[in-house]
């Protein structure tokens, strides 16, 4: 498993809603070909909603022990149209440059830890291809389906 570096702290976006820009402009630039007409500006008005923690929505962000953002997660109600099941680990990112450090590793299992505390049993997410990492972090293959134009497996996690 990989260790958190000394320093990094993991915050709720409501305390750093400075960071809504760049959360917003990384979750644009990584989904935003699946939803067409969605801009950054849509997805930073969505994220304040997202500033409480423990709730649904809501989003976390890591920061590295210079202060700067690094990694983000998100806890949705939903995150498949028409799909009942939920709530959603989603919008999980880290910077390029600062993959391989364990922070993605860390915002997952913050929001794990988010949804616990709200009193949530089970989570799901959809990946198209990452798969191999959640699997290591316990989640389980539900299925696989075809989701606005990408071939995406649906995984689950049973909260401890």
């Amino acid at each position: 498993m990989v260790q958190i570096k000394p320093g990094t702290r993991i915050v709720p976006l409501g305390e750093r809603p400075d960071l809504i820009g760049i959360v917003a402009r990384w979750g644009h630039g990584q989904w935003g070909h699946l939803s067409p007409g969605d801009t950054e500006e849509k997805r930073a008005d969505r994220l304040k909603r997202h500033l409480t923690p423990d709730r649904v929505p809501s989003t976390i962000v890591v920061l590295d022990a210079a202060g700067e953002a690094v990694a983000t997660a998100a806890l949705l109600a939903h995150d498949i149209d028409g799909d009942p099941r939920g709530p959603w680990l989603a919008s999980v990112f880290a910077a390029p440059e600062r993959r391989g450090e364990g922070f993605g590793v860390a915002a997952v299992r913050a929001i794990e830890a988010s949804a616990a505390r709200a009193g949530i049993g089970r989570l799901y997410l959809f990946t198209p291809d990452k798969m191999a990492f959640y699997a290591a972090l316990g989640w389980q293959r539900e299925e696989s389906l075809d989701y606005r134009g990408e071939h995406i497996t649906v995984m689950a996690k049973t909260l401890g």
